[in-house]
């Protein structure tokens, strides 16, 4: 469980030890829940996706996985890390969509 701003609960399932692309160690979950310790509306929307994504992506983590894929685009590993980061940056959107509109 991580908190986040000490209004986001993230809570993860199904979590296991892997290896990433560089070829460090990273625990991932199958699944993850967000509960909010307040009611977030709208204007809360932009905190609580960068919220969401930084459950998975640190800010270095971000700027490495963003500068491997310019760096060479056509690189499998780095093209298959961008897109799991970029669907990741779209679950976030969907969830704090979800989120406030639950609390509306």
């Amino acid at each position: 469980m991580a908190m986040f701003g000490g209004w986001v609960t993230a809570v993860r399932t199904g979590i296991e030890k892997t290896t990433n692309n560089e070829n460090d160690e990273v625990w991932e979950a199958d699944e993850v829940l967000i509960t909010t310790t307040f009611e977030p509306t709208e204007k809360d929307r932009g905190a609580l996706i960068s919220d969401i994504i930084r459950d998975r992506y640190s800010s270095d983590r971000m700027e490495a996985v963003i500068n491997n894929y310019l760096l060479d685009p056509e690189d499998e590993k780095a093209k298959a890390e961008f897109d799991e980061m970029q669907a990741w940056r779209r679950e976030a959107k969907r969830l704090a969509g979800e989120i406030i509109k639950s609390n509306q």
